[in-house]
């Protein structure tokens, strides 16, 4: 459920792997109950940009809410960021995942 949430929420708000895993709930709560527009900066130009969050992806954060506004979205067991090792783990389960349904 974890990285799927990871996998569909990042294809719902159009954000690269790296600007996902550095989340943490303050960017995405306005209090402990309603969301806001994700602001970011983009790495390469520096420009600000701003990202409505729909329903869907609302109702997929209210699923690993945590009210804890300082911790990352999509954390390791250790409640650290994760990194790309991390993830390169997450694609491998999911290339699998497919493959298993396609077949």
């Amino acid at each position: 459920m974890y990285t799927l949430s990871f996998f569909v929420l990042g294809i719902k708000i159009a954000l690269r792997i790296s600007g996902l895993l550095k989340l943490k709930w303050v960017n995405v709560l306005k209090n402990k109950k309603r969301f806001k527009d994700i602001c970011i900066i983009e790495g390469e130009t520096n420009k600000e940009r701003r990202i409505k969050l729909n329903k869907t992806s609302k109702n997929d954060l209210k699923e690993l809410l945590d009210y804890s506004m300082d911790h990352y979205i999509f954390k390791s067991r250790e409640g650290n960021m994760l990194f790309q090792s991390g993830i390169d783990t997450f694609y491998k389960l999911l290339n699998s995942y497919f493959l298993f349904w396609l077949y």
